[in-house]
């Protein structure tokens, strides 16, 4: 009996332990579902569709390749980016968040570059919310509809990116990166006061706005004792998001609308 009694016990441990993990899983979804302004009870059915994916997840491991999927995938968790290897210098772009879907790229044609985690990551396949009820009405309408737009939305984000490196100085282009970052992350939840979680170093950012990691150090700094930013390890928080927007001059796609 007494054995028996601790099957029993260990069992449901188990269950419990295995029961916690699928929350959070699951919990890491929310950042799909707070993008979409999706609330119960009106949007339940899509909030379940989004959280079920859970089931699918993977994991990637820090600095690594992520392989190219014939699927689209959705980041739970972790942040990822483009890389573009010319010579001997590594070039960063298109950094992708929690919230962020990854289609099949164009931009990974013939080797030009490849999808890297820059943090431990984790993804799952997002192809439940493309399909279709029988009655020809989308089983995830608005995280279907957000699926189609990402190409273009990927395209104005590239093109912000060419403007900080292109256009700005390194405060200017810090700035406008610091702001973009804010804009993604509060969409999905993920900033609180000005505060999102940054688990990327200087040296990825540096990649990123073409500078020396130096460069970045004494920048960020800069901002910091104008009382524009602070930051410590594993997060950055936007103190004056409105001198911050002056700083950073029109973002690319306010240029091109002008």
């Amino acid at each position: 009996m007494a054995v028996l009694g601790a099957q029993l016990s260990s069992g449901r441990a188990s269950a419990r332990l295995e029961l916690r993990e699928q929350r959070a899983k699951a919990g890491n979804l929310n950042a799909l579902v707070a993008r979409l302004g999706l609330a119960a009870p009106t949007d339940a059915g899509e909030i379940l569709t989004i959280r079920a994916l859970w089931r699918s997840m993977q994991r990637h491991r820090a600095h690594q390749p992520v392989a190219e999927s014939e699927v689209p995938l959705l980041i739970t968790d972790g942040w990822a980016c483009h890389r573009r290897r010319i010579g001997l210098t590594t070039h960063y772009f298109l950094f992708l968040l929690p919230g962020d879907f990854i289609l099949p790229s164009r931009l990974h044609a013939n080797g030009a570059s490849e999808l890297v985690a820059l943090t431990p990551l984790e993804t799952v396949d997002a192809t439940p919310l493309t399909l279709l009820e029988e009655d020809g009405s989308a089983c995830a309408p608005k995280a279907r509809r957000l699926i189609a737009e990402t190409r273009s939305h990927c395209d104005a984000l590239i093109l912000d990116h060419l403007f900080r490196v292109t256009a700005c100085d390194a405060r200017g282009g810090l700035a406008h990166m610091l702001l973009e970052l804010l804009e993604r992350l509060n969409a999905t939840g993920r900033c609180v006061g000005g505060r999102f979680p940054l688990p990327v170093g200087q040296r990825p950012i540096g990649k990123a706005m073409g500078l020396s990691t130096l460069h970045v150090h004494k920048t960020l700094n800069n901002l910091r004792r104008d009382g524009l930013v602070d930051f410590g390890r594993g997060w950055m928080e936007i103190a004056q998001p409105e001198r911050l927007e002056r700083l950073a001059q029109p973002s690319a796609r306010q240029a091109r609308a002008g």
